[in-house]
């Protein structure tokens, strides 16, 4: 996969959130991003598939039914 450039970056901001940055602050930016997006892609190699995640929107609700009780 290709690292994340600060153009991307640029126009996520613009599209979602209508937030226009200087490029320079958008490289910077992705520059910040890319080892999370690595940490990312390399827990997808360790199979974890049948292990559910901590918070996500399940257990969320999950624990929002049984908080309801």
């Amino acid at each position: 996969m290709a690292d994340l450039s600060g153009e991307t970056v640029r126009k996520i901001l613009i599209e979602v959130y209508g937030y226009d940055i200087a490029q320079a602050d958008a490289d910077a930016l992705a520059r910040r991003a890319q080892p999370t997006l690595e940490a990312v892609r390399r827990l997808s190699t360790l199979g974890l598939d049948g292990i559910e995640q901590p918070f996500s929107l399940a257990v969320l609700l999950a624990e929002a039914q049984r908080i309801k009780r």
